[in-house]
């Protein structure tokens, strides 16, 4: 089997995706707040945030079966994951909180004394409660968490290293006859196709991951490659004959054109990895879990000033980006780094002691 080593500056692109995904994001969201009929324009065309989820799905897709497979065990991987994951998570938590304490005007997705939901998500688990989102952005978070224990389970198996170009040949297969049935089974529409997009970008991400590990000739990945806008067209067309009126050749390239955007740039980035990256793309890309978490209360801040357009954009971006640098250093190293103290902290053993004797009683 080839080695699965990277030169760590070959994947300097994925910092670099990183940002622009953020940045996309970012943008989608300053534009439904400063541009009200953006959102129909997105919904009807392209929603250049939604392409951005997708490109931090690819990049997941790629980063967890390459830790997983480097030497670490499952419960190393889960604790760097969690300390990764949850200080920044739980500082955006911290920013709701303080903003309807301290009389915030503008609705979030919680209210102040609502326990249960504050609860459920401190701890990620809003959608097994059936409870809201604080922020919206977090609904990417449960798919995250969702591919971390489907790769763990896979990984502790013995079937991950296993996953090569045969088995993502049958995976597309079984994706497209899965969501082709899908119709029939239920009697409606298969829905909006955002977790479809999802399955896709995360299996998108494992085969860059396997190509760049050289487990797969450039043909063989670029016929892949192919073969996901065959199924994306073919699940289309299964739901096309089953419901006609709700599925539209509008909606089939909306799809299609999200998927390309991001897989287009994703690519276009990845054959790019020889060449230095740009030291701001690069600041961009390392800031962008915060950029993702944080430019929400930016949006809800600026909501009530009723600025113009030309300031409220301009202003989010500069507050976002300020915000999540101070998140990034104040919250996310901190946190990296004690993740990575507990890893490293020696275990404590202890000696082995003889038992005592037993006393012998004189007769």
């Amino acid at each position: 089997m080839a080695s699965l080593k990277f030169d760590p500056k070959r994947l300097d692109f994925l910092d670099v995706a990183r940002g622009s995904a953020a940045l996309l994001i970012l943008l989608e969201h300053g534009f439904q707040h400063c541009f009200p009929e953006y959102v129909q324009f997105s919904v009807t065309n392209i929603v250049i945030g939604q392409a951005g989820i997708l490109v931090f799905f690819m990049i997941s897709g790629f980063v967890i079966p390459k830790s997983l497979e480097s030497g670490q065990s499952n419960a190393t991987f889960w604790q760097r994951r969690f300390f990764r994951l949850f200080p920044v998570y739980w500082f955006s938590i911290a920013l709701a909180f303080g903003y309807l304490l301290l009389g915030g005007p503008t609705p979030i997705g919680v209210e102040l004394g609502d326990t249960k939901t504050w609860l459920a998500n401190a701890g990620l688990l809003q959608r097994v409660l059936n409870t809201p989102n604080i922020w919206g952005v977090y609904w990417s978070l449960h798919y995250e968490v969702a591919l971390y224990i489907v790769c763990s389970i896979l990984f502790a198996c013995g079937l991950l290293r296993r996953i090569g170009p045969k088995s993502l040949v049958a995976i597309l297969v079984g994706y497209a006859v899965g969501f082709s049935a899908l119709p029939w089974l239920k009697g409606s529409p298969s829905g909006n196709g955002d977790l479809r997009l999802v399955l896709l970008a995360c299996l998108f991400g494992l085969m860059v991951q396997r190509y760049l590990a050289q487990r797969m000739t450039r043909a063989t990945f670029y016929g892949l490659l192919a073969g996901m806008f065959a199924v994306t067209l073919t699940v289309w067309g299964a739901n096309r004959l089953s419901f006609p009126e709700a599925t539209t050749v509008a909606q089939l390239l909306r799809w299609l054109t999200i998927l390309a955007v991001a897989t287009g740039g994703f690519v276009g980035l990845m054959e790019l990895r020889h060449r230095p990256m740009p030291r701001v793309a690069l600041w961009f890309g390392r800031r962008s879990y915060p950029i993702y978490l944080v430019h929400p209360f930016v949006l809800v801040l600026l909501v009530p000033t009723g600025w113009s357009t030309g300031i409220v954009l301009p202003t989010a971006i500069a507050l976002s980006l300020l915000l999540a640098e101070l998140t990034h250093r104040l919250v996310e190293k901190p946190g990296i780094a004690l993740g990575r103290y507990l890893e490293q902290r020696p275990k404590r053993t202890v000696e082995p002691t003889a038992e005592p004797l037993p006393i012998r009683r004189a007769a």
